[in-house]
């Protein structure tokens, strides 16, 4: 089917195109049988590794039920596509935030701790993060923290999708053993946490070199 404004996807009428990108396109829509607004997220991409992915992320915000845990109302497929619904965060994400400078350090302690009490959430259920950073916290329109895009996460009694060796995350925030392609636990997800709080402390990522190589260096060393 053709994504356009107006465009009924299931029980949902699209409104507005919220963002867009090589692998897919997020939405915004009306559930046509109560009239909720939801965000649409589509995968397009047909490559078997990333639907594999995409399905994970929606198994694992299904497995937790948390007030700072984006969570997912409902997943399917349409077609050759791939939909993910969750409430709307209407409050931007950190990365948005961090733009404009560092946040004031009270602002930072209810940031963490929150995002502290939603990672808690997720590993209660046995699902690693593995790609914290700024641009997968979201706000919500009373301007509460929501861990989002969990399209990395790990599941603890699943085996890896990729082989051993492989680095997966973000340079910047990412852990020093997740930078070797080691295996990562829940201690990954805490400096990944803790990079973030230096983020909003300073305004910027405690290792940012400019290069993939040089800032994973600097992560290791």
């Amino acid at each position: 089917m053709t994504w356009t404004v107006g465009a009924q996807v299931g029980d949902y009428r699209l409104e507005r195109l919220l963002g867009e990108g090589g692998m897919g396109s997020v939405w915004l829509a009306s559930h046509l049988p109560t009239g909720a607004t939801r965000a649409l997220k589509r995968l397009s991409d047909p490559d078997p590794e990333l639907r594999e992915r995409f399905r994970r992320e929606g198994e694992a915000l299904a497995r937790i039920d948390h007030p700072h845990v984006l969570r997912v109302n409902e997943a399917f497929a349409l077609g050759a596509d791939l939909v993910l619904v969750t409430p709307v965060a209407g409050g931007g994400d950190l990365e948005e935030r961090l733009r404009a400078g560092p946040l004031a350090p009270a602002e930072c302690v209810t940031l963490i701790r929150q995002l502290a009490a939603g990672l808690d959430a997720a590993h209660a259920q046995g699902v690693l993060h593995r790609d914290l950073k700024p641009a997968n916290v979201l706000f919500d329109a009373r301007g509460g923290a929501l861990l989002a895009d969990f399209g990395l996460a790990r599941i603890s009694e699943r085996g890896s999708l990729t082989a051993s060796g492989a680095v997966l995350g973000t340079p910047a925030f990412i852990s020093p053993e997740a930078a070797q392609g080691l295996r990562c636990d829940e201690r990954s997800d805490v400096y990944g946490l803790a990079a973030i709080l230096y983020a909003c402390l300073s305004g910027s990522p405690p290792f940012a070199r400019g290069g993939l190589i040089a800032t994973l260096t600097a992560v290791l060393e």
